[in-house]
């Protein structure tokens, strides 16, 4: 094998075969005198003494402070609002005009509605109306055909700040409670400490911290659906989409679920209600949309829908009657004669008591006199009762025939 040897210049006035020294030595190399010596004159450069100096080569360049600006009267400041103070007013979400059809039924057909910031909005309708199909596909779980749908004013959907309740069952059946609850925070941005101390308050607050340990399928319907719920807000969600809440709960139960959705719409949490229990609807929601056939039956709050409904009927006239003696068909009469004011046909029901209660949703201003005259029949008047009409009766008469008897009326 052959070996390649480097032939070494010598240095001029160096020995001869001494190879040449590097030219830079390491700084932990040098003496004690010269490093105390850079110290010294690091410490003593003009920019470390506050001392400016024409700049050179180095990076270092000479420190000049900026004029404060020139003084301007508040007569001629213009207050620009923020943009985070801009958001607030855009509404929460946004749908419009959404389609979605499967084969070739149409599901939802035209919806459009706005759900506000601390608001709880009733979406309402009979089985088979739209309602589950609408949810799912602002929460992009289905997309649909046409139609737009905005969060936040964005067309991306921040899954971290929505909360949702399904109508069915979502957690897994033999998972541990707090575990499955920690989990769900984690998966909506939470920290796990987070996530764990969020779950703890909200297990106390549904009366569940005894069961924390257990296993969801050791617990009843309704206490399984309290986990559900404690599931869907425990990360302080911008908007809680909340299907059938009520389901399985006791009166009780209802009454505390009432007070923690009245209480997420004070923290300015939006919510999305959709049930069928409308007593508790009527008391919780700002403001309703009814729909049938996947189209708007009705919106707005509840006195707007109740001018709407049944052609501006909004107060219902009761009476009860003593028919003990009155001619035969006198209370046909009575009813005749609030046909010809009433929105709807007027309703005549006997009472177990020997009662019987006519009821008719009368408009403003009704003239009662063609009542008044069929009063003097016979009929002795126990009662007479105005009221506004209930969200019952709204939906009934908007919804109306064969889908009301679709709906679950808890005050019924």
């Amino acid at each position: 094998m052959k070996v390649m040897r480097r032939r070494v210049t010598p240095r001029a006035g160096g020995s001869g075969g001494a190879p040449r020294a590097r030219r830079r030595r390491h700084r932990g190399s040098a003496p004690p005198a010269a490093r105390r010596l850079a110290a010294g004159r690091r410490a003593a450069s003009p920019l470390r003494q506050g001392v400016s100096r024409p700049p050179g080569r180095g990076r270092h360049f000479p420190v000049r402070r900026a004029r404060p600006p020139p003084r301007v009267p508040a007569s001629a400041v213009t207050v620009v609002p923020h943009a985070r103070s801009r958001m607030t007013a855009l509404p929460l979400l946004s749908v419009r005009d959404i389609v979605k059809s499967f084969g070739g039924a149409r599901a939802v057909d035209g919806l459009s509605f706005e759900v506000r910031r601390g608001e709880v909005f009733g979406f309402l309708g009979p089985n088979g109306a739209g309602k589950t199909t609408t949810l799912r596909a602002l929460l992009g779980i289905i997309r649909p055909d046409a139609g737009e749908i905005r969060f936040e004013g964005s067309a991306v959907l921040d899954r971290r700040r929505v909360g949702y309740l399904p109508e069915e069952r979502g957690l897994l059946e033999d998972a541990v409670i707090l575990d499955a609850l920690v989990y769900l925070g984690t998966l909506r941005g939470l920290s796990r400490r987070a996530a764990a101390a969020a779950a703890a308050e909200w297990l106390e607050r549904v009366g569940l911290s005894a069961h924390a340990r257990k296993k969801l399928n050791t617990l009843s319907k309704g206490n399984q659906q309290k986990v559900q719920f404690a599931g869907a807000v425990l990360h302080r969600p911008a908007l809680a989409v909340l299907d059938e809440p009520f389901s399985g709960l006791d009166p009780l139960n209802q009454e505390l679920f009432s007070r923690l959705i009245r209480e997420l719409g004070a923290q300015g949490t939006g919510v999305l209600l959709s049930a069928h229990h409308l007593n508790l609807a009527e008391r919780l929601c700002d403001r309703f949309l009814l729909i049938a056939h996947g189209r708007e039956a009705l919106a707005g709050t509840l006195d707007e829908i109740r001018r709407a409904a049944a052609g501006g009927a909004g107060e219902v006239l009761e009476l009860d009657l003593r028919a003990e003696g009155a001619p035969d068909g006198a209370v046909a009469h009575v009813v005749a004669a609030l046909a010809s004011h009433a929105r709807g046909a007027p309703r005549a029901e006997a009472r177990a008591d020997g009662r019987v209660r006519v009821e008719a949703a009368l408009p403003a201003g009704a003239d009662l006199a063609p009542l008044l005259r069929a009063l003097n029949g016979g009929l002795r008047v126990e009662r007479v009762h105005m009221r506004a009409l209930s969200l019952h009766e709204i939906y009934v008469r908007s919804v109306g025939g064969a889908d009301a008897a679709a709906v679950e009326v808890a005050d019924a």
